[in-house]
């Protein structure tokens, strides 16, 4: 987002329960990351092992939370590439299996994301509500 852009109704202006982050501007205790096991570099090694440890670390009764305050310029493809072809599109879509495999419910029913917004798309759009509260969240 561009500085002063206010987001989805406001949201990126509010520190706030999020599901996941990128390790790229995730600030953590070393006791806590060693808690959680770091990062998964077995079945993750490049992509969504920041997920991954954010998810695991909600298990473990810590809360993720997005700060408006931090101002960080990510620009990961332009480090390590496209994951468009080839062994890096094979790895990616490893990566991606895995982490559906370890994590679906949660990725398909984030409780900080309301149940109105498409999942599949970066930009906010509206579509009917296609679910009920999962059985984990009661």
């Amino acid at each position: 987002a561009e500085p002063g852009d206010a987001g989805y109704l406001g949201q990126a202006m509010l520190a706030r329960n999020v599901l996941a982050v990128t390790a790229a501007c995730l600030a953590i205790r070393r006791d806590v990351f060693l808690e959680a096991g770091g990062f998964d570099a077995e079945n993750l090694p490049v992509a969504f092992n920041d997920v991954d440890l954010c998810l695991r670390l909600r298990e473990l009764g810590y809360r993720v939370v997005w700060t408006p305050h931090a101002r960080l310029v990510h620009a990961e493809l332009s480090t390590r590439g496209a994951d468009e072809t080839g062994a890096k599109a094979a790895r990616a879509q490893r990566e991606q299996a895995y982490l559906r495999r370890t994590w679906g419910p949660w990725l398909d029913d984030d409780p900080f994301l309301s149940p109105h917004l498409l999942r599949s798309e970066f930009a906010a759009r509206i579509t009917p509500c296609r679910r009920t509260p999962p059985s984990w969240r009661a």
